[in-house]
């Protein structure tokens, strides 16, 4: 992100702060004092932390002992650093309020637009993980994304907690953004960097070995020298890693678009999350979906392999319409229209393909089916794959 872009996300955050602060303070104010009570007495904390815990808790951020217990680490955390929140109710329900706009944002509008923005980077995972097809051009493209959605979505928030909480640290920082992400503690949260430390080293080594004998592109050097510096970095302790590295474990810790464990029938299970427009859509549910998914992985297929794979799928797909009881002819002619809508090839043209369809229905008998699944992969090969 360049840095004019930095400060200009930065100065949003802080206009947002600033615009809905007065907001939780009042709606924390207008909590019955009898919950916040209750709270306070149960939990051993000031009424003025139960208050915007159970203001917190009523509108659906965090249920109020986990927003209780970061409030009651900070103020300890402060302690320790010769910032001790001082025991008068102004100041304690100050540092509240403050604290819980935090609160209320990682765990709302951050952990939402870091959830959207992984969207098209589930995609380029599924890419650079396939052994066989993956290209050099695929895992720039890979690693590009992963840096512009730490510089455009992490980041900048990050450095603006750095900078509003005192004498905290990097490690400070990524705990409190993979706790949002995960919502989870801060015991767990270091077990999980301290997991996912060693999955990104190993992980990082692979991507490296891919591209390390690519030479003369600056590109690829720039690139291979960031991804060789992680690599060492993460042989380090977990509190004494670069900022850089603490950026890439957060960014492995948001949720990833995971579809529903779905069988469409016998012949067709969920494989992984489809693209339209750049975005991971929600489920594999329809033949077709399945169909749209692997036409577009059959573009990064060449030769033998790109024709086995691509004509395996379209006799999974016609046979599964099948089972769903669309008769033969049917079943053709609605794979053949679904795709031309989802690829936006141009007009369908129905007529001139249903009459083809009508004439191999008429003229084959036991080997119709086969000989309709060879008319389709033909044409689905040649329309959206080869054009």
């Amino acid at each position: 992100m360049e840095q004019n872009d930095a400060k200009k996300y930065t100065s949003m955050l802080r206009k947002e702060f600033k615009e809905t602060y007065g907001d939780l303070a009042e709606k924390a104010r207008k909590v019955p004092n009898k919950d916040a009570e209750e709270l306070s007495e149960r939990l051993n904390v000031p009424l003025e932390i139960a208050k915007v815990a159970v203001r917190l808790e009523l509108d659906g951020i965090l249920d109020a002992e986990s927003v209780c217990d970061i409030l009651m680490r900070e103020m300890e955390r402060l302690k320790e650093v010769d910032f001790e929140v001082p025991n008068i109710s102004s100041y304690l329900f100050n540092f509240a309020v403050k604290e819980g706009k935090w609160i209320e944002y990682l765990y709302g509008p951050f952990r939402k637009e870091a959830e959207e923005a992984v969207r098209n980077l589930a995609n380029w995972e599924r890419i650079v993980s396939d052994k066989e097809t993956v290209s050099e051009g695929s895992i720039i493209n890979f690693l590009n994304e992963r840096k512009r959605i730490i510089d455009e979505v992490i980041e900048p928030v990050m450095d603006e907690w750095l900078k509003t909480h005192k004498k905290t640290n990097y490690l400070d920082a990524a705990v409190a953004l993979i706790c949002a992400l995960e919502k989870t503690s801060r015991e767990k949260a270091i077990e999980l960097l301290e997991e996912r430390k060693k999955v990104l080293k190993e992980f990082m080594s692979k991507i490296y070995e891919k591209i390390k004998d690519v030479k003369g592109i600056r590109l690829f050097e720039n690139i291979k020298s960031r991804v060789a510096a992680i690599i060492k970095d993460l042989s380090n302790p977990i509190s004494d890693l670069m900022k850089e590295t603490y950026l890439e474990l957060i960014l492995n810790s948001i949720p990833r678009p995971i579809p529903r464990e779905v069988q469409v029938s016998q012949y067709l299970f969920v494989g992984g999350p489809i693209t339209r427009g750049g975005k991971v859509e929600p489920d594999l549910v329809k033949p077709t979906d399945f169909l749209e998914r692997d036409i577009m992985l059959a573009k990064r297929r060449s030769g033998e392999d790109q024709v086995n794979f691509l004509k395996s799928s379209v006799e999974k797909v016609l046979k599964a319409l099948l089972e769903q009881g669309m008769d033969p002819e049917d079943a053709v002619m609605h794979v053949l229209s679904e795709m031309y809508k989802r690829f936006d090839v141009g007009g369908f043209p129905e007529a001139e393909l249903r009459e083809k369809v009508k004439e191999i229905v008429t003229q084959s008998r036991e080997d119709r089916i086969k000989i309709l699944s060879e008319f389709l992969f033909s044409h689905l090969m040649n329309k959206f794959v080869k054009s």
